[in-house]
């Protein structure tokens, strides 16, 4: 699936909600600084500013929430990573805006039911991290000795398709 069709479903979905009598959606977007250009994340983030526009041109009410990283997802491929010792990801030093499942469950129960967060753009964040930093975090935590370890995009990038065999290891 392309970014055409995310953008078109998305805007089915928009068009089946005003013909239903939907009175408010809620979308959730990617969090980005408008600086993705020339990175892996250029195309999610096009498609996502593309369904907040056609939201705002909805005339329906609407709250958007731009997402953060899962925490619990790298947690996760850290822990997966002590197999072999080493988290291979392309983060680097790069800063991360990591945020749990249940502080997004708080956060989007608080913007379906309060009226006055309508018609606005939410960065629903939580810390900020490097990579290396959560290793170590993660290390410090569960009691394992795992070294992360950056790679370039290219050799990131296979492992971000879910059909890829043993994500997350050498």
């Amino acid at each position: 699936m392309g970014p055409d069709d995310r953008i078109t479903m998305h805007r089915n979905v928009i068009n089946g909600a005003k013909k239903a009598g939907v009175r408010k959606l809620l979308y959730t977007s990617v969090i980005g600084n408008g600086r993705e250009a020339g990175t892996l994340y250029a195309p999610t983030a096009a498609v996502n500013r593309q369904a907040e526009s056609d939201l705002q041109a909805s005339g329906l009410d609407w709250v958007t929430g731009r997402n953060g990283l899962y925490l619990e997802t790298d947690v996760e491929h850290i822990i997966n990573a002590a197999e072999t010792g080493v988290f291979r990801n392309n983060g680097g030093h790069g800063r991360c805006t990591y945020i749990t499942r249940d502080e997004m469950a708080v956060a989007w129960a608080k913007l379906a039911t309060d009226d006055a967060h309508n018609g606005k753009i939410f960065n629903l964040v939580g810390e900020s991290k490097s990579q290396p930093e959560l290793v170590a975090y993660v290390n410090a935590h569960l009691g394992l000795n795992v070294r992360p370890e950056t790679i370039s995009d290219d050799k990131f990038a296979p492992r971000c398709r879910p059909s890829a065999a043993n994500l997350w290891r050498p």
